[in-house]
């Protein structure tokens, strides 16, 4: 016959809001993960290389790829460019056997054919005792950052040939200061400076203008839009010699200052021609009225 049941009541309120902190926070993150603009993906320490643990859903969005597809063995490395699987595979090797963070640029084959650069950047997780646990890291489409870098590239490559076989004379100088970044050949050989003369000097410390006449010449320039063209601009060679120009300003970028590209047309022959002509003329006129 049983006479009563012995018991006891424990407290675990705690114990269930930890628990359902750790869920929320464990959705939470899930949520973040899988909407996050980048691809999350957890690694086995060892062997990483030939299957995921865990890939994002962002994968399929950046590849082509299906997570299930991500993770089958041997998969990941199969679809790095043939022109960098072996420097990703020594890397890989490196930092799997180093425990340094890896971080490298390198291209795959997304599904459809197309290259898409990616930036790998993965952690080597460890737990309190220090102890190797997983690889945990992000895939970041780079693709578009790649393309302006390659366009950017190929237009500074086209400028700079433009630039150096222009028959023109041109400089590249700083707006502020006025201080040269570069200049062409047939600058060099109009003015009779040599490059190392001008580079990283500037027009003021060259004696062609004093600071007062550079500052009213910016504000003209500011004034007129950023572009300006001047008749007869007086341009001084490395003898001292003046000769006569047609200048146009430009306002460019490089390396995220602004600076003013400047076209220099000689017209000096020109102008002594036009001016032998006008002498001509004017003493034929003097001789003529003095003809009884």
């Amino acid at each position: 016959k049983v006479l009563y049941y012995a018991g006891f009541v424990r407290d675990i309120t705690a114990q269930k809001q930890a628990e359902k902190a750790l869920g929320d926070a464990s959705t939470l993150y899930r949520t973040l993960v899988e909407q996050a603009p980048v691809a999350v993906y957890i690694d086995a320490v060892k062997e990483n290389i030939e299957t995921s643990i865990y890939i994002s859903p962002q994968i399929q969005k950046i590849t082509g790829y299906t997570p299930a597809e991500w993770n089958a063995r041997g998969f990941w490395h199969s679809v790095i460019h043939p022109d960098d699987r072996e420097q990703f595979l020594q890397e890989n090797d490196r930092t799997s056997q180093s425990g340094d963070p890896f971080d490298m640029e390198y291209r795959i084959i997304h599904k459809d054919g197309s290259i898409v650069w990616l930036r790998d950047i993965a952690k080597l997780a460890r737990d309190e005792d220090g102890n190797p646990l997983y690889w945990h890291g992000t895939l970041i489409d780079i693709t578009e950052q790649k393309n302006l870098q390659q366009n950017i590239r190929q237009s500074e490559d086209r400028f700079r040939k433009a630039f150096q076989a222009s028959p023109i004379a041109i400089c590249i100088t700083t707006l502020d200061e006025g201080v040269f970044i570069d200049v062409n050949n047939s600058y060099l050989r109009l003015s009779g400076f040599r490059r190392d003369q001008l580079v990283g000097r500037s027009a003021t410390d060259l004696g062609f203008m004093d600071s007062k006449e550079r500052k009213k010449w910016v504000k003209d320039f500011l004034a007129a839009g950023q572009s300006l063209q001047s008749q007869n601009s007086p341009f001084i060679t490395v003898s001292g010699m003046v000769l006569d120009t047609i200048a146009f300003y430009e306002t460019i970028e490089v390396g995220g200052q602004k600076a003013i590209l400047s076209m220099f047309y000689d017209i000096t022959n020109q102008i002594q021609v036009e001016k032998a002509l006008r002498d001509s003329e004017a003493r034929y006129r003097a001789f003529v009225e003095h003809i009884p």
